[in-house]
């Protein structure tokens, strides 16, 4: 069981998760929203496969990722 939990993230897994999240959500840090993610899927997705799965072998965040903003 440890090895599965290892492995890396799938890309299909990732694109799930961003198709389900609300498209108006707060943007992050960088100012885009999940409706900017959704149709740029095609020219973001490596990146975005490639940051998931490096927080997960790292086991933190990688810095920016936790960005907030006080008011």
């Amino acid at each position: 069981m440890s090895i599965w939990l290892e492995h890396d993230v799938s890309l299909e897994k990732v694109r799930q998760k961003i198709i389900y999240c609300y498209e108006s959500k707060a943007p992050s840090p960088n100012g885009f929203t999940f409706t900017f993610n959704k149709k740029a899927w095609h020219l973001i997705k490596n990146e975005i496969l490639n940051m998931v799965n490096k927080i997960f072998r790292l086991g933190k965040l990688l810095k920016g990722v936790n960005i907030s903003y006080l008011a």
